[in-house]
């Protein structure tokens, strides 16, 4: 077989057929010549002696063996008969079946080749509207393919599509600035602030728009014991809603404008809680359900168990910080191999599914869990309300405290945190405890 063609640098970087694709022509290709012993339908055209149109057509004859006839199966691009190259591949291409990312793709190849006479702002925006594809889009994918050749690569093979592509280079750069983040932020439990006092007035000595993340797990006002409460969790509705929007209020105060405020509550109250945070101002975003598997089951069976807790997220601003690497999660296509699915996981649904905090559980709290005591939250609530709504070095605050649960998540993923309780002992515990787990939890990571 004669020495092999090389492309014409106008078509040498454009899209190949997909190989089922490129299959099924080759195979074409194989019947017209083996069988019905025809020539091509249409001649490769050669320009400078190279090839300018039938790439496929000639990779098939070279995989078949098939010896080409320079007279019977080649032409020579003729200027006064086809005009400018580059203006006759596109009007070939045009007739050819291509999905809109491949034709995108195309044309970020092609606009290479445009004279400059044409304007060199302008290539995208015409050959875009010659192709028929977002021109938007073009000039995001023209970015990616000077960054991110190989990911580029896949759009033009047809592997992805472009918000496939742009999903993905947009999360891997993200990746790195919130790793550059966690490099620089440097959080210890230096970093971990527990302050004794009435949240409303401890809340009042942090300076104004520094908190990012609010994360209150209050009381239920529903009977569950606490140490320092006379009112033994019940007080009077009109009271409980006084303490309520006092709280709340300065929660505003601090929030950053990117800020978020979380609020954990049970469907007792959860109407109400949400009317109130409606009074200050912020905005709601979507209650997020939390579903507690292994929940304790009604036995007397008077009514439904007790699966839900309601967390209610409300933010500073319209546009609040959304941190897009770290609250992902698997998706069901991943978890069930579907190729479709986004290879860095998915952004949370508002249902997040939780196992109790039993008393034999690795992370229970050693001084908490007697009858009447309210049950213990697991890490990964406000873990993932933390990692969602801020970035590595950002400041969470828990206005109640508790045991730290809060104060751990927050540590353990390089967050600073302040905890406000009326506990002292509670909160004397609750620092061993943080410093305990955080170190645990590092090791098992290691």
């Amino acid at each position: 077989m004669a020495k092999e063609l090389q492309h014409h640098p106008i078509v040498k970087d454009l899209p190949w057929m997909a190989d089922d694709d490129l299959k099924e022509f080759i195979d074409d290709i194989s019947f017209t010549h083996e069988q019905l012993k025809r020539p091509f339908r249409h001649r490769i055209v050669l320009l400078d002696g190279m090839i300018l149109d039938g790439r496929h057509r000639y990779k098939a004859a070279r995989q078949l063996k098939i010896d080409l006839d320079p007279d019977r199966d080649f032409e020579q691009f003729n200027r006064k008969l086809h005009g400018e190259p580059l203006d006759w591949v596109m009007s070939q291409m045009k007739h050819r079946r291509r999905t809109p990312s491949i034709k995108t793709a195309e044309v970020v190849i092609l606009a290479d080749h445009v004279p400059t006479s044409r304007g060199d702002g302008r290539k995208l925006e015409i050959l875009s509207k010659r192709f028929g594809v977002s021109e938007t889009n073009a000039v995001r994918l023209a970015s990616i393919r000077r960054k991110s050749p190989k990911l580029f690569g896949e759009v033009a093979s047809g592997k992805i599509n472009c918000n496939v592509a742009f999903t993905r280079f947009n999360h891997r750069s993200r990746e790195k600035q919130v790793e550059t983040l966690r490099l620089s932020a440097g959080v210890t439990m230096k970093d971990c602030e527990l302050r004794h006092g009435d949240n409303v007035l401890v809340m009042s000595t942090i300076e104004r728009g520094t908190v990012q993340v609010i994360f209150a797990d209050p009381p239920y006002n529903c009977g569950w014991l606490y140490r320092n409460d006379e009112t033994k969790d019940r007080r009077s509705d009109e009271d409980y809603f006084r303490e309520c929007r006092a709280w709340m209020k300065s929660s505003v105060r601090v929030l950053r404008p990117g800020g978020s405020l979380f609020v954990l509550i049970d469907d007792k109250y959860t109407d109400h809680v949400g009317m109130l945070l409606r009074e200050t101002g912020l905005i709601r975003r979507p209650t997020i359900i939390c579903w507690e598997t292994f929940a304790n089951y009604n036995s007397a069976e008077t009514s439904l168990s007790k699966n839900a807790r309601y967390l209610h997220w409300y933010t500073k601003t319209d546009k609040p910080l959304i941190n897009t690497v770290e609250a992902r999660i698997e998706s069901w296509r991943q978890d069930n191999g579907d190729a479709r699915a986004v290879t860095h996981g998915r952004m949370p649904p508002n249902v997040w599914d939780f196992t109790r905090v039993t008393s034999q559980a690795d992370e229970r709290c050693p001084w908490l869990g007697k009858p009447g005591e309210a049950p213990q939250l697991p890490r990964s609530l406000p873990e993932r309300a933390i990692l969602l709504t801020s970035n590595p070095g950002d400041l969470v605050v828990d206005p109640f405290n508790g045991n730290g649960i809060t104060g751990i998540a927050a540590i353990l993923n390089d967050r600073k945190y302040i905890g406000i309780d009326r506990d002292k002992k509670g909160l004397e515990q609750s620092r061993s405890w943080i410093a305990h787990e955080v170190t645990r939890l590092k090791k098992e990571k290691a």
